[in-house]
């Protein structure tokens, strides 16, 4: 049987009263589908903003990731966003090219060694993705201030930790190659 899709995952909505709809913590595999489920919302997010600017899915997570970098003063460089994104130097070269000449993002030798190149979202990218995320920020926040603060700082614990234990699973092991599976000696 499929896995169900985001909107056929058990909800509050769904669930009939006094079950919450989310497994025991004994019960294998719920943070997984909870991740899974969240990825596809996530998902559908970035392919319904791709769409709204008029872009190709990658190039509106390339300009995604050009603008959050520029909004905390942390530029990206070409290198940098190609390993965001997990292209090769020539797709992302591709890839910039396009958004450069559409307008949505401007190159800069703004470093100390002016072979390297930063990319910037142009005002006019910035403006358009306001636009879109500034209605998304706004529910999101209202959302999360229905909960106790005590309550989002362990949430935020909680994602940190998560992070750092999914990287650590995916740092690639000394003598392994890219093929071999992270930690083949550890149970999954």
């Amino acid at each position: 049987m499929p896995d169900p899709s985001p909107s056929e995952t058990p909800t509050a909505a769904t669930t009939p009263p006094g079950v919450t709809g989310r497994p025991t913590p004994q019960q294998d595999g719920w943070l997984m589908d909870r991740l899974r489920t969240h990825d596809a919302d996530w998902e559908d997010l970035r392919r319904h903003h791709a769409d709204w600017m008029g872009l190709h899915p990658s190039d509106a997570t390339a300009l995604y990731e050009i603008a959050a970098h520029d909004r905390r003063d942390q530029p990206l460089t070409a290198t940098r966003l190609s390993e965001r994104l997990r292209l090769s130097p020539s797709a992302t070269s591709a890839l910039i090219n396009r958004l450069e000449k559409s307008g949505h993002i401007r190159r800069t030798r703004e470093h100390e060694d002016q072979r390297v190149t930063t990319l910037r979202a142009s005002d006019a990218a910035k403006r358009r993705s306001e636009d879109y995320f500034g209605p998304v920020t706004t529910v999101l926040q209202e959302m999360t201030d229905t909960y106790p603060p005590e309550l989002l700082d362990q949430f935020d614990a909680f994602l940190d930790h998560l992070h750092t234990t999914l990287r650590t699973r995916l740092a690639p092991q000394p003598g392994a190659s890219p093929a071999t599976p992270p930690h083949p000696t550890e149970a999954p």
